[in-house]
C-alpha cells in the first residue's frame, strides 16, 4: 500500500473512532481496536483510565457514556508522524462538549497519540493515549504560578 493510500485510510479510521464515540455506537468503536493484542492499551485523562486489552477499553467507553448525558468529539488536526511499512504513529488535537446533568462542559484542546499497525489488510488501533493540557502561562515550562 502507497504512504499517501496509508495516510486516507488512517485518516478514515479516526473519522470512525470520532463519529462511533459521538453515536455511542460500542461495536463500531471496538472494531477499530485490535482485539488480538492483549496488550493494546488505552490511557484516558483520568489517574485510573489505564486499560489494556478490548475488555477493559469497553469498560472504559462504557463509564464515558454512563456518566454523561451526551459526549461529542469535535474538530479534529491530525498530524500522521510515519505511515510507512505496518505501523503508523498519529497525533491529534480534538475539542469535546459533554453534557452531564443539566450542564453543559467544554473541553477546547484534548491532545491525542495513536499507534496504529496494519492487520491483514486493516489498519488497527494498538495504543492511544489522551491527554489535558494544563493551563499554565504561556511561554512558562511548568504549570506554576
Amino acid at each position: 500500500m502507497a504512504v499517501s493510500e496509508n495516510i486516507q485510510t488512517i485518516e478514515q479510521v479516526l473519522v470512525e473512532f470520532q463519529t462511533s464515540y459521538n453515536q455511542r455506537n460500542a461495536q463500531r468503536f471496538l472494531s477499530l481496536f485490535d482485539g488480538n493484542n492483549p496488550y493494546m492499551m488505552l490511557w484516558g485523562t483520568g489517574r485510573d483510565e489505564v486499560r489494556f486489552g478490548l475488555h477493559e477499553i469497553a469498560q472504559q467507553i462504557k463509564r464515558d457514556w454512563e456518566q454523561s448525558d451526551s459526549a461529542e468529539l469535535t474538530h479534529y488536526d491530525i498530524l500522521i508522524m510515519d505511515a510507512q511499512g505496518d505501523f503508523a504513529v498519529v497525533a491529534a488535537d480534538w475539542a469535546m462538549m459533554a453534557s452531564i446533568g443539566n450542564k453543559r462542559y467544554d473541553y477546547p484542546l484534548l491532545r491525542s497519540t495513536f499507534v496504529l499497525k496494519l492487520v491483514g489488510s486493516k489498519w488497527m488501533i494498538q495504543h492511544t493515549h489522551w491527554s489535558i493540557p494544563s493551563d499554565q502561562t504561556a511561554g512558562r515550562s511548568f504549570p506554576v504560578a
